[in-house]
């Protein structure tokens, strides 16, 4: 009987061939599924929004029009000076949406960065490593969750947790 190692890590480094394959697979598969495509468009459209809100934006998002506040919609009998209408302080909707695409953008990079799977795999899939991380910042946060059976309770977040992960396959 002879010794057969559980692994074998005597990998040749991946070439750039491999990793542009996976891209091109990868760019495949999202033209072949009509969801991924409509994801990947609506997307497209808030991160461009959020790029050029100061260009696509009519109106400062800050200013306050009291003259003109809960405005209705231009389609519904308002003015079209405020396509969306105005809020009870009189910001015009269609500028908040506009200049909130940055923020929600902006936040969800940071949530990728700091709470999220970075992972390499090359086209033999062979192996695998991953990198995770959780609460990296190590905040002390609650959650308010509501349970429609139990009610409203409180939860602390999740501990700092992060590490790096190795997987092979045989």
């Amino acid at each position: 009987m002879t010794d057969v190692p559980l692994v074998d890590l005597e990998f040749a480094p991946p070439s750039v061939g491999v990793a542009s394959g996976g891209i091109r697979r990868l760019s495949r598969e999202i033209l072949r599924s009509g969801t991924a495509l409509a994801g990947l468009f609506v997307l497209l459209v808030i991160a461009v929004m959020a790029i050029f809100a100061p260009l696509i934006a009519p109106h400062d998002p800050t200013q306050i029009d009291l003259l003109h506040r809960l405005a209705k919609p231009g389609w519904m009998g308002g003015s079209w000076t405020h396509p969306l209408g105005t809020d009870g302080l009189g910001h015009d909707e269609l500028s908040l949406l506009v200049y909130g695409a940055r923020v929600s953008m902006t936040t969800g990079v940071i949530v990728i960065l700091l709470a999220g799977v970075i992972s390499y795999a090359p086209d033999g899939n062979r192996w695998k490593v991953s990198v995770y991380g959780s609460n990296i910042l190590d905040k002390t946060y609650t959650n308010l969750r509501q349970a429609i059976s139990t009610g409203t309770f409180w939860s602390y977040g999740d501990p700092r947790t992060y590490g790096v992960r190795v997987e092979a396959n045989f």
